[in-house]
């Protein structure tokens, strides 16, 4: 996981709703792709959408999710949307 991006690092208040909870702990990571995505509840479950360019970033967007305290379930709705270079 890159510097400065460790879940057990990333802080939210505990008065907080659970989804107002992740939303505060992406916005604290250094990946702006992380700030546009959705957080939901939904039966109990915390509801990640949107769009990140690689797999890799759907999934360290869910391990810093899923560390915050009080996420037991989570549905990773993310898609990954390459975006390819337009040719000169």
């Amino acid at each position: 996981m890159p510097a400065n991006c460790r879940p057990s690092e990333l802080a939210a208040p505990q008065d907080l709703e659970l989804p107002s909870r992740v939303r505060l702990t992406l916005s604290q990571t250094r990946h702006p792709a992380f700030h546009s995505l959705q957080v939901a509840e939904e039966n109990g479950a915390i509801i990640l959408d949107g769009e990140l360019p690689s797999f890799y970033l759907k999934q360290l967007v869910q391990t810093i999710a899923g560390s915050v305290d009080g996420v037991r379930r989570l549905h990773n709705r993310v898609r990954v949307v390459r975006t390819t270079a337009i040719p000169a």
